[in-house]
């Protein structure tokens, strides 16, 4: 099970490449950063990404832009949770936000299921 969630990376223009890391947040007792549930770096023209993301958990996705001047923009953060179908508060600016975030469960189990059922098509018709 997951969640299918889009993200905004704001507009395009005058960037030579975007970098969008995904992170879950630390849980308690925890000493090291949790490994990278998505870390990509992208073209400059890429405006919306569609990420897949298990679900229930509390992350921070981190935006920076690269521009064609080779300056860094600063990080934009925007913490969300992956559990719930509600969207955080407004994004800071015109870059980074949730679009949408879609439950991925009813997809993979009707696909699982017509591969079962043909498999057991398939076996009775055997003997």
């Amino acid at each position: 099970m997951g969640k299918a969630v889009t993200f905004y990376l704001g507009p395009a223009s005058g960037l030579t490449s975007r970098k969008l890391t995904i992170r879950r947040f630390r849980r308690a007792g925890e000493e090291t950063e949790p490994a990278a549930l998505y870390d990509q770096t992208m073209s400059g023209s890429t405006e919306v990404v569609e990420v897949s993301l298990p679900d229930n958990l509390m992350c921070q996705a981190i935006l920076v832009d690269t521009r064609t001047s080779g300056e860094v923009s600063r990080s934009d953060v925007l913490n969300f949770h992956t559990g719930e179908l509600q969207f955080p508060g407004p994004a800071s600016g015109d870059r980074l936000r949730i679009l949408s975030m879609e439950d991925l469960s009813s997809s993979s189990s009707s696909s699982s299921s017509s591969s079962s059922s043909s498999n057991s098509s398939s076996s009775s018709s055997s003997p």
